[in-house]
């Protein structure tokens, strides 16, 4: 498309690298500047080549709802949009998601020079464990909640991300 280069920010599984089988990519287009046409066509040509249907199925589910605007708005972000919304808007769930993010080709934690923005306080630190508490399940004598009990997958990533985000030094990976 002749489109100078876009940057694709990975998040989630994607971006710590644990892909599985039926899993989505969570990902942010960026751009250091205004994006323009041709940039818009290659990103939308991007999307659609991986969701796109086969006789074996769907390549992948894509999630873009960690945008400023979820699936609203510009395909396409300048990063100081994305460090604008960081600072002044991002719920508080929406920070955590960002503690996992890095630059397609990357290994290092994207937001390094900007993690003052991702710091948390008292009542938005509320707000992510009653989002845990929804999350997780209650012990079972019966069954083992590998993921969603408490002590669980889920769980134990929920408390290392609030840590990261009460702290002041960021992960060095994601």
């Amino acid at each position: 498309f002749e489109a100078e280069p876009l940057e694709i920010l990975c998040l989630g599984k994607w971006s710590g690298l644990e892909l599985g089988i039926r899993g989505d990519l969570d990902f942010v287009f960026l751009s250091d500047k205004q994006p323009n046409a041709k940039q818009i066509k290659m990103a939308r040509r991007l999307v659609t080549i991986i969701t796109s249907h086969s006789n074996a199925g769907r390549l992948y589910d894509i999630d873009l709802r960690l945008k400023p605007n979820e699936n609203a708005g510009p395909l396409i972000l300048e990063k100081s949009q994305l460090f604008d919304f960081l600072k002044k808007s991002a719920e508080p769930w929406q920070k955590q998601a960002y503690l996992r993010s890095r630059l397609m080709g990357q290994s290092e934690f994207f937001l390094k020079d900007y993690y003052k923005e991702l710091q948390i306080n008292q009542t938005e630190l509320r707000s992510l464990q009653k989002i845990l508490s929804q999350l997780t399940r209650p012990s079972d004598t019966k069954k083992i909640h590998l993921k969603y009990g408490v002590g669980g997958l889920l769980h134990t990533e929920f408390i290392t991300q609030h840590a990261c985000l009460m702290q002041k030094q960021p992960p060095s990976t994601p």
